[in-house]
């Protein structure tokens, strides 16, 4: 085998490694995902009275836009 062909060969399964390595690691995130999906303890949502509602801003990114403005409020 000449030089070419052997660099090509080693360039071929190194590059083959590099991407098993990824697949592999896609896997295991996969399997994290799932494990503490399906086998997580649901939390329960706490209900708020009203009066502990926290207060929210909303910010709408206007410019020159008053009719649109005017409909959103």
């Amino acid at each position: 085998m000449d030089t070419f062909a052997a660099i090509t060969v080693y360039a071929y399964f190194g590059i083959l490694a590099i991407l098993s390595i990824y697949g592999i690691h896609r896997y295991f995130i996969l399997y994290l995902y799932l494990r503490h999906y399906k086998f997580g303890k649901p939390r329960e949502v706490p209900v708020l009275a009203r009066d502990e509602y926290p207060t929210v801003t909303i910010q709408l990114p206007l410019y020159n836009e008053y009719y649109v403005a005017r409909r959103v409020i």
